[in-house]
């Protein structure tokens, strides 16, 4: 039969530390976001699009640049405010 190593002292007292450190953390990283109850409560942006629309989604030389600023301020804003309207996450997440 197969048996499970002995965990190590250092296992038991690591992980309670780890979860103890983290509950007292991440209250405090909730309460420095920005609260969201409407669309409307985001931040607006707009990107400078050089050529077609579909020159941006055909030529990948200049959509990857486009998506990974996209994305990067997406990330941004989902780190920096909580969207407590479902609706609103859902359309913004898309």
């Amino acid at each position: 039969m197969n048996q499970l190593p002995p965990k190590s002292p250092f296992h038991c007292v690591a992980v309670p530390v780890f979860v103890l450190l983290a509950c007292a953390f991440l209250p405090a990283q909730a309460q420095n976001r920005k609260q969201v109850t409407t669309a409307d409560d985001l931040p607006r942006i707009t990107y400078p699009v050089a050529g077609s629309a579909t020159e941006l989604v055909t030529d990948a030389a200049k959509f990857e640049p486009f998506a990974d600023k996209v994305r990067g301020d997406i990330e941004k804003i989902l780190a920096e405010h909580e969207i407590a309207d479902k609706a609103t996450l859902k359309q913004f997440k898309g």
